[in-house]
């Protein structure tokens, strides 16, 4: 491994005689390759790996957006920093995927005690969470979270629209049941 760059490679002889070598540098964010080598030290196969996190999308980013303007202000007033207002935009872009199948999130709200965050969506109920439990996690699990949530809930619509893709103008519902729920 090489300190003042990060890279790292590592040769793994096993008992039966196979040897392997990785290579990564998770400083750059570089895909990690495996490669699988013969007795002579010759590539036999190689194979890439993606070491950076899934990535959040438009949507979760934009929900995270709408919380800082309309809360980060008020939560830097009663003594947040920017860390944990991050982590609580985070949680609220995860809790908005959550309940997405109520609609777009129109207004965060922070009740009185500052305890929770209140989150006003398309169709009631209004949800809630614990702005405590949020921050008691980091933000990179909040938004692993909301990637895996977004992910399940994208499955959930193809197999819910006979494993195709669907118009879901109403956020997990087809455009009538969305109409229908206004």
């Amino acid at each position: 491994s090489n300190p003042n760059t990060g890279e790292v490679e590592i040769e793994h002889y096993g008992a039966d005689g196979q040897r392997s070598r990785i290579e990564l540098n998770p400083r750059r964010g570089k895909d990690a390759v495996f490669t699988e080598l013969d007795a002579q030290g010759r590539p036999v196969r190689s194979e890439t790996v993606a070491m950076s996190e899934p990535k959040a999308s438009s949507t979760q980013l934009a929900h995270a957006e709408r919380f800082k303007d309309q809360l980060g202000a008020r939560l830097a007033q009663l003594g947040m920093n920017d860390t944990q207002i991050d982590t609580l935009a985070a949680a609220a872009a995860k809790e908005s995927t959550r309940h997405s199948g109520q609609g777009e999130v129109t207004q965060y709200l922070l009740n009185k005690d500052g305890s929770s965050i209140a989150m006003k969506q398309d169709a009631p109920p209004i949800r809630e969470f614990s702005v405590a439990d949020a921050l008691a996690k980091r933000s990179a699990e909040h938004w692993g979270e909301a990637v895996a949530l977004n992910r399940n809930t994208s499955a959930e619509i193809r197999l819910e629209h006979g494993g195709q893709s669907a118009d879901t103008t109403g956020h997990g519902r087809t455009a009538p049941e969305a109409r229908a729920m206004t």
